[in-house]
């Protein structure tokens, strides 16, 4: 199993014993990884500080997700 299947999601849920709504999954989004845990309900935003310009990368950004420019806006969606 691996990224972008659900199960690897929903396993991981699981064993947590929490809910989609209360997982926040960050990713850069290049195995589409951000829309499979959009899809069970987590809240995916995507990590941008890994896009480097110049440079070759499975993906860019993607507008249907919040975009984090550094890794501490993470804490604007933590409660």
């Amino acid at each position: 199993m691996q990224k972008p299947e659900e199960e690897i999601f929903i396993g991981c849920m699981n064993a947590l014993n929490v809910k989609p709504e209360e997982c926040l999954y960050v990713g850069d989004g290049g195995s589409h990884e951000l829309e499979a845990a959009d899809r069970i309900g987590m809240n995916a935003v995507q990590a941008c500080w890994y896009l480097q310009e110049g440079t070759t990368q499975p993906t860019g950004r993607k507008r249907d997700f919040s975009q984090l420019d550094k890794p501490l806006d993470i804490l604007k969606y933590i409660k």
